[in-house]
């Protein structure tokens, strides 16, 4: 039983060791409390930043000069666990457009909201907001 202990702990030593490193590579920076990061299906990606905006960078990571979607006025923000917090893309969000974001609303209440992306596929209707829950 020793023998097959110190077999045991052995391998799993090993089994350690031989894990392959993780590296990571910047790919984009300037963004302030990121809270998710999200793909539509192209090669754009969305970051949700706390305090109520959505950017996009490309592949090169590259910060697109507009925000996709503004809304700090609508986003309570003064704690660690408030503001911005999700975002997620409708299964059909190249068909109809429509994604999803979760916040805490200026009475503190979470809130989910669907939008709909504008004529211009970088930026959301903001007016398109329909409210889907609050808690």
């Amino acid at each position: 039983m020793r023998y097959l202990l110190t077999y045991v702990l052995v391998t799993l030593c090993n089994m350690a060791l031989a894990q392959s490193e993780i590296g990571l590579t910047e790919i984009a920076s300037g963004f302030t409390r990121p809270v998710d990061i999200q793909n539509a299906g192209d090669e754009r990606l969305f970051i949700a930043e706390q305090h109520g905006e959505i950017k996009i960078i490309d592949t090169s990571g590259v910060l697109y000069t507009k925000n996709v979607l503004n809304i700090t006025s609508s986003v309570k923000s003064i704690n660690n666990e408030q503001g911005l917090l999700g975002l997620s893309f409708h299964p059909n969000y190249v068909s109809n457009g429509y994604f999803f974001v979760n916040y805490s609303n200026t009475d503190g209440d979470s809130q989910v909201s669907r939008f709909k992306v504008s004529t211009n596929p970088d930026s959301a209707d903001v007016a398109s907001e329909e409210l889907i829950i609050t808690i």
